[in-house]
């Protein structure tokens, strides 16, 4: 099976449940940029504790502070594919995120969302493969829809 390196865009507390059926289906993790700061927090490293507090805060993240510690969770669990949630809806960042980590495909999950969303969805488009689902589909649907859609 192909390596899937996707990115699981949606509004704050929206993807949890389908990112975690997906990469469970696709046999890979979920990681959420939360716990990956977290747990790099935990480790006491730099880089951890700036991305915890930039996510605290609202501030601006660093795509490059962001990009390490995606690679160090891949490295350090012997993994090549996930499912990478929990990522501001700004589409500048994830448009340099998506080409720093190799991302694959990306579902979003921004239907009926505000001009942000919007814009955030067409960087996506210009670099992965993208399935754009309706934001108050049930996890079931879209896990339905993603499955069919990365075949």
């Amino acid at each position: 099976m192909a390596t899937h390196r996707i990115l699981a865009v949606a509004p704050p507390g929206r993807a949890p449940g389908w990112a975690d059926a997906l990469s469970s289906e696709l046999g890979i993790p979920h990681f959420t940029l939360t716990a990956l700061a977290r747990e790099e927090e935990r480790r006491k490293t730099r880089l951890g504790r700036s991305i915890t507090e930039s996510l605290m805060t609202g501030d601006f993240l660093d795509v490059r502070a962001v990009r390490l510690l995606v690679e160090d969770a891949v490295k350090r669990r012997g993994v090549e594919g996930f499912v990478l949630s929990g990522l501001p809806l700004d589409g500048a960042l994830i448009d340099e995120l998506a080409a720093g980590i190799a991302a694959t495909h990306a579902v979003a999950a921004l239907g009926g969302l505000p001009e942000r969303a919007v814009r955030t969805l067409d960087a996506l488009r210009k670099r992965v493969k993208t399935l754009d689902v309706a934001s108050d589909l049930p996890d079931a649907d879209v896990l339905r829809q993603a499955m069919a859609f990365l075949r």
